[in-house]
């Protein structure tokens, strides 16, 4: 039977779950660079024109 304190080292000693933190923070990062670079040329960046000229549109 394990005791407390060796589970504690045990749990510590797991780097499974850092390194799938890391992977998904390098993933969302690379989506955020994708997205920033895509957006002013296509289809978002059209999209998101087309709602500022509407809103421009529709103040007095």
């Amino acid at each position: 039977m394990k005791t407390i304190m060796n589970k504690v080292i045990g749990f510590f000693a797991d780097e499974k779950g850092a390194e799938t933190a890391e992977w998904a923070v390098i993933v969302g990062l690379l989506i955020a660079i994708g997205l920033v670079v895509y957006a002013p040329a296509g289809p978002i960046g059209t999209a998101v024109a087309g709602v500022g000229t509407s809103i421009a549109n529709a103040i007095p």
